[in-house]
């Protein structure tokens, strides 16, 4: 008896396992049969923002379906990286993650995602960070900014960005290896306000990205120092890097198109193959030439690879200033 008991309770589970399997099957095989939503965590006009919507047409055409940019900015990123960590993971809400998930879990109390909360379906881009100053800055150079900075503690200030994005760590690590004391002015929400004030000459320098920087670049009205970047930007090929210039600092922001944990493995497999194929689409490279972009794809697991190692690099980083809480 007990025997045809076990048998029933093992033919159960197997008859449900194959229901399950079948379910998610056909689900795939439909998928994606109405629009997707990719949830961009800043809001209109910044940098992923603008990455993402040169990124839709070309996506759309490869996926089959329309895809909707949902701006979701506040804190940060946060609110947009928490939603999107908590969505249905049917495939249907994206998100395109950026440098914050592998910073906020280390320094922002309350925050509920890493890098683990997500599925990877590919890197898009990577763009760099720039130390600026206005263009009518005394400062010539970055050894010049460097040199005023240490012997006047206090004396330089720079714009602070909420919630640790990858401008604020670019110039956390700055300050870190280069013993520059600057008066930190917080409160800013978007890269272009804090572009704003050194333009204005209310703080002395600033870390923004390629997008930010171009227009002001082309009209002469900001002084670029140094390029946080493992090599030169090609729009920016007179820039040296840090690492040129003596010091170790490449921190950029990157892209990558993300699903929640839990989505089935064939539907990442669907969106990360009309992926790949945006990415190597001809129509790509145009798109991103005119918003100041480079094609940086990654594939699944290279992205993966590179954002743990981010998110592990950057709590060590934080653990030596300090300024961890975990």
């Amino acid at each position: 008896m007990m025997g045809r008991t076990v048998r029933l309770s093992l033919m159960a589970v197997l008859l449900a396992v194959f229901v399950s399997v079948s379910v998610v099957s056909a689900f795939a095989k439909e998928f994606p049969d109405h629009p997707v939503t990719i949830i961009v965590p800043f809001g209109a006009g910044g940098g992923v923002d603008v990455n993402t919507r040169a990124l839709a047409p070309v996506l759309e055409k490869h996926l089959g379906q329309k895809i909707i940019v949902e701006n979701r900015g506040g804190g940060g990123g946060i609110s947009g990286h928490t939603l999107g960590m908590m969505a249905k993971p049917d495939g249907y809400t994206l998100t395109m993650v950026s440098t914050g998930i592998c910073t906020g879990p280390w320094l922002i109390e309350g925050v509920r995602f890493s890098p683990a909360s997500y599925e990877y379906i590919g890197q898009v881009s990577f763009v760099p960070n720039f130390i600026v100053v206005n263009a009518e800055s005394p400062y010539k150079s970055l050894d010049e900014l460097i040199s005023f900075g240490k012997a006047n503690p206090g004396k330089l200030s720079t714009p602070f960005l909420d919630g640790w994005t990858s401008s604020s760590v670019a110039d956390a690590v700055f300050r870190n290896q280069t013993g520059v004391d600057a008066k930190i002015v917080g409160g800013f929400k978007s890269g272009t306000a804090k572009l704003a004030s050194v333009l204005g000459g209310h703080t002395d320098y600033s870390f923004n990205n390629t997008n930010e920087i171009l227009p002001h670049a082309n009209a002469n009205t900001i002084r670029i120092l140094a390029a946080a970047a493992p090599k030169r930007s090609v729009f920016l090929p007179d820039v040296p890097t840090f690492k040129e210039l003596g010091y170790d600092n490449s921190v950029g922001v990157f892209r990558t198109l993300a699903a929640p944990v839990g989505t089935p493995e064939p539907v990442l497999e669907k969106l990360s193959d009309a992926l790949a194929a945006a990415m190597a689409d001809p129509e790509l490279p145009e798109m991103f030439k005119k918003v100041g972009l480079t094609n940086d794809y990654l594939n699944p697991a290279d992205a993966k690879a590179y954002i743990e190692e981010q998110y592990e690099q950057f709590g060590k980083l934080f653990h030596d200033m300090g300024i961890a809480i975990k």
